[in-house]
């Protein structure tokens, strides 16, 4: 995972951050919280999992929400879901950044 996420902010230039955790009762709200405290956040992508809620969120700071735009962070989403369904948790993300990253281009 480390290794996708590198690549992926090397080739695009947008910091690419992943949450794993509880995102409270409203799992977008939780998500929309976390990325301004997320490093770079104005140039990044925020993928948010929620495991045990079954909810992925992804944001984009303002800075790049042209380049990732909701078309892109809905590709990552469902790049993500066919591994999660299988439970592969990091093989989900790991699809997600680089279905992203390569959606972004530079």
């Amino acid at each position: 995972l480390d290794n996708a996420l590198t690549e992926a902010t090397r080739a695009t230039k947008v910091r690419f951050n992943i949450y794993l955790g509880d995102l409270g009762s409203d799992p977008a709200a939780g998500a929309d919280a976390l990325l301004p405290n997320t490093p770079e956040a104005a140039d990044s992508v925020l993928i948010a999992v929620s495991p045990n809620q079954g909810a992925i969120e992804v944001r984009s700071g303002a800075n790049v929400a042209e380049r990732a735009n909701d078309r892109i962070c809905q590709l990552g989403v469902t790049a993500a879901l066919a591994s999660f369904r299988q439970g592969n948790l990091i093989d989900g993300l790991i699809s997600a950044v680089r279905v992203m990253a390569a959606a972004i281009g530079r």
